[in-house]
């Protein structure tokens, strides 16, 4: 007790994550989606800076985990979660040893990519797991004609040792107000027909948060990111609170000038606190002149530049003391700052907003 109750004393940063929360969110989405729907939790960017081992041990019902890397890959193995794990970024010759020796599930796009794994499955006298990429209209990674999908399944009839466990594409999104997810789902229709007829039958996935509402788009089963994290989805709530210690108190006059390059000017007079968090803990400079913080439930405007592990706040009109926290993301009591708001003062996405924080300190 008294070893916590020093780290209390000089912890600099809150980062909390209400596991509760994240599996509350698994669960309402679990409970609107088509029976034998499968749902796999994307966990990338340490969980979308929630924390990647206690978010995966927290959703035992989840039926895949998907990450960005093969050393996300590892470190769920290391931590004793045998779930299935899909590595949906790049996988090159390490992915494919790593897949071999570790059952992790590996995304191939390419027919060069088949043979290699064919040949370290075969050397390692193991099987190896992968999901196909197709690209359906986005230009990132995967097969995009017939012609070349075709070409994949006549070397794949002579692969042993490989399983083709699942093919999956990414919807582009639907902000340009054209209906082009129907275009591309639609696409990956005829090569799922395609795979098939070959006799293969793989598990479909396309949908993510975005398209989890609109059944048609569930296939066999969807990947839940963001929503899981409380975004972009009804029904779901935030799980993250970043908060920064109040570390000084100050009064100044009317004119004097706080922070670097003395951008911002007292009104009139003012009490000032400093708190200790900045923009090397994720905390966007381009809140200078938009962002608040929540002291005690109330919302104080960001004075001057953001510092590098430092922000000032105007906090003449509340009752605080050193050793309050200023809450950056989360609530506090009726109020709360979510990453959508913050997203909005710094012309970006909430997926930015929160993996940013993936550095700062967890408690």
């Amino acid at each position: 007790m008294r070893a916590y109750i020093l780290i209390l004393l000089y912890m600099r940063i809150i980062k909390e994550t209400d596991y509760k929360t994240i599996n509350k969110n698994f669960h309402s989405v679990r409970e609107r989606l088509p029976f034998g729907v499968k749902i796999m939790c994307v966990l990338k960017a340490d969980a979308y800076g929630h924390g990647l081992i206690k978010t995966a041990e927290n959703l035992c019902e989840a039926d895949y985990f998907g990450v960005a890397s093969l050393g996300e890959a590892l470190e769920l193995r290391g931590a004793g979660i045998l779930k299935p794990v899909l590595i949906l970024g790049y996988c090159g010759k390490n992915e494919f040893i790593a897949a071999a020796e570790y059952d992790i599930s590996i995304s191939v796009f390419e027919t060069e990519s088949l043979v290699l794994a064919e040949k370290i499955a075969f050397k390692k006298n193991r099987k190896i797991k992968f999901h196909l990429q197709l690209d359906t209209g986005m230009f990132r990674l995967g097969l995009r004609t017939a012609e070349e999908l075709d070409k994949f399944l006549n070397v794949l009839d002579n692969c042993g040792n490989l399983i083709f466990e699942g093919v999956y594409s990414h919807f582009c999104g639907s902000r340009t107000g054209e209906n082009f997810e129907d275009v591309q789902y639609g696409r990956f229709s005829e090569f799922t027909e395609i795979i098939e007829k070959r006799k293969y039958n793989p598990v479909k996935h396309i949908a993510s948060t975005s398209q989890i509402q609109c059944a048609k788009y569930n296939a066999d089963m969807v990947r839940l990111g963001i929503g899981l994290y409380g975004y972009n989805l009804e029904h779901v709530e935030p799980a993250l609170k970043i908060a920064g210690k109040i570390i000084r108190l100050a009064d100044i006059k009317q004119g004097e000038t706080v922070g670097y390059g003395r951008k911002f000017k007292a009104a009139g007079n003012m009490k000032i606190a400093t708190v200790s968090i900045g923009y090397a803990d994720g905390v966007s400079r381009a809140l200078n002149k938009y962002g608040y913080v929540l002291v005690h439930g109330k919302r104080c405007k960001i004075t001057g530049n953001i510092c590098m592990d430092i922000l000032m706040t105007d906090v003449t009109d509340v009752k605080c003391k050193i050793g309050d926290f200023a809450v950056i993301l989360g609530k506090s009591g009726r109020e709360e700052i979510t990453a959508e708001e913050i997203a909005g003062f710094t012309d970006t996405i909430c997926y930015e907003v929160l993996t940013k924080f993936s550095g700062a300190p967890r408690n």
